[in-house]
């Protein structure tokens, strides 16, 4: 596609691959499409890894790593979106999607006032991707942190919004990679 904007957060990450993915293009930085903090969010569960070298050492420790860093992660999310804790969080679970909803939101009126049938592109984190598109689809908490477990590094999901019609046209395409090398294809 050749897209009229390049929108990213504000994290460098972001920046990084859409100066590499179109390095033609401005691009626009708004931090609505920041991913949440992670950091927090496994300090908070568990004040050791307040120390982010302990975490990795752990994860390092585990028989399965990957399968330990799942369930940390998992018990993390569950007491951050839970809502029995939101007075300990610098952003909650209901704020982190509010954002997510009114940037996209904002967006859709943007575009589609002074730009219609024309494609913006916009480089984010997993976390946000998941929310939108459980937002759009309607899936509950629980689901919209399944999408996030499956979100791969680079890949593509796409969203066709004209007036008040919304359709979520693909989500979390990553074939691309694996046609190149399937050890393009990574989670974290």
């Amino acid at each position: 596609i050749q897209p009229l904007q390049c929108i990213t957060g504000s994290m460098q990450r972001h920046q990084q691959t859409a100066q590499y993915a179109f390095p033609h293009l401005e691009r626009q930085i708004q931090p609505c499409w920041n991913e949440f903090n992670h950091q927090q969010i496994f300090a908070l569960y568990d004040q050791e890894f307040s120390d982010p070298s302990k975490l990795k050492q752990r994860v390092a420790q585990a028989n399965d790593s990957r399968d330990y860093l799942a369930q940390i992660f998992l018990a993390a999310m569950q007491r951050w979106t839970s809502g029995k804790f939101d007075h300990e969080y610098a952003e909650t679970w209901s704020a982190f999607q509010h954002r997510i909803k009114q940037g996209f939101d904002e967006l859709c009126q943007q575009y589609q006032a002074n730009y219609p049938n024309q494609a913006v592109v916009i480089f984010t984190s997993g976390g946000v991707i998941s929310v939108l598109m459980g937002l759009l689809l309607q899936l509950n908490t629980a689901q919209i942190f399944q999408l996030n477990g499956s979100i791969r590094n680079a890949s593509i999901s796409s969203i066709h919004a004209e007036n008040q019609n919304i359709q979520v046209m693909k989500v979390n395409e990553y074939l691309f990679l694996e046609a190149q090398a399937a050890e393009l294809v990574t989670w974290l």
